[in-house]
């Protein structure tokens, strides 16, 4: 019995020629085994084996063919058993292709496409899954953690995903959800609480500048209360009749409930919610209402600073004297068309 020379411990089998030629030394394939192939000879490798694909003299042996599925269940048995007896391991696992490996596998991918030569790498693209195959999937993620659970995605990342969706809508738009979904997804998060670790995340970025100012200019495109009040109803339709161009609610401090160009900004205070002291009495204001107070001079001021002309009208003026309320628009328009 002749061992290999590689040090593998395969045994030789001999042959008939060897009588002539002489037992070798190696199993056939063995005696580079050591000896790490060449850029170069990879190369050459490559070009021969494509030059055979094109040429139709060599073709894969299941092309155009397709597994039953006992085999492929048989074949993914057998597999399993092998990772479990440490017979074979992932080859791939704990590696990452370099950045070069990528660039050039996408490459290739979109040229493939392109020419038609491969539709999706995605089987089931167009296709959906039976009522049967998703209980099956269902069934057999129950209990799992997700594929995604304890693994913290990179800020660059998270941008790239960011990206990949804006002005895209979301999967569920346009989509009406039946009355037994709703009572499926309300079921599932009663009784949830968020954990502390979890509040305490919430908590780092509510405090973050970054929050706060994103906050604030979603809210300056907010409008509170949705509807227009009476007195305001009542000042736009005189403005109107004017044949005065003006915008409504316009995303700046304050929110002018009427912008009229280059920079007036008309703010209709209804008594109530704006605490007017002639017609209700102060000992009925709210802290909500004392707050509004205190907050429309600083408003007034600040858009002042910014270079913007500020007119308030309390509700009783608009709806007791329009006429003056209109007359005094008027002649600032005025002076600002003269300046």
């Amino acid at each position: 019995m002749t061992l290999c020379a590689c040090g593998c411990g395969g045994e030789i089998i001999w042959k008939l020629f060897h009588k002539r030629y002489g037992t070798p030394k190696y199993i056939w394939g063995h005696s580079n085994t050591d000896k790490p192939r060449s850029e170069e000879s990879k190369q050459r490798t490559s070009e021969k084996m494509k030059k055979l694909y094109a040429d139709g003299k060599l073709i894969g042996s299941m092309t155009g063919k397709h597994f039953s599925n006992a085999t492929k269940k048989k074949m993914s048995e057998t597999r399993k058993k092998l990772f479990i007896e440490g017979k074979i391991i992932n080859a791939k696992k704990g590696t990452t292709s370099s950045e070069e490996t990528k660039q050039k596998q996408s490459k290739t991918m979109k040229k493939l496409f392109a020419e038609g030569k491969i539709i999706h790498s995605r089987g089931m693209l167009g296709k959906h899954h039976s009522e049967e195959a998703k209980k099956k999937n269902s069934e057999s993620h129950k209990g799992k953690p997700a594929w995604s659970k304890g693994i913290k995605m990179s800020k660059e990342s998270r941008q790239k995903m960011s990206e990949s969706k804006k002005g895209k809508p979301t999967w569920n738009k346009g989509k009406n959800m039946s009355e037994e979904f709703r009572e499926k997804m309300s079921l599932t998060h009663k009784g949830k609480k968020l954990s502390e670790k979890q509040l305490e995340g919430l908590r780092k970025v509510w405090k973050s500048q970054e929050y706060k100012e994103k906050r604030r200019l979603q809210r300056l495109h907010q409008v509170f209360p949705t509807k227009d009040s009476k007195p305001e109803l009542k000042l736009q339709a005189a403005i109107t009749n004017l044949g005065i161009p003006f915008k409504k609610h316009i995303p700046i401090l304050g929110q002018p409930d009427i912008f009229i160009k280059p920079n007036i900004c008309v703010f209709v205070d209804g008594c109530w919610f704006h605490g007017c002291e002639q017609h209700i009495d102060k000992n009925k204001f709210t802290d909500w209402v004392w707050d509004q107070k205190r907050e429309d001079p600083i408003i007034t001021q600040k858009l002042q600073n910014d270079g913007y002309t500020v007119l308030r009208f309390w509700e009783h003026d608009i709806n007791k004297n329009i006429e003056s309320v209109i007359n005094k628009i008027k002649e600032t328009i005025q002076i600002k068309a003269m300046i």
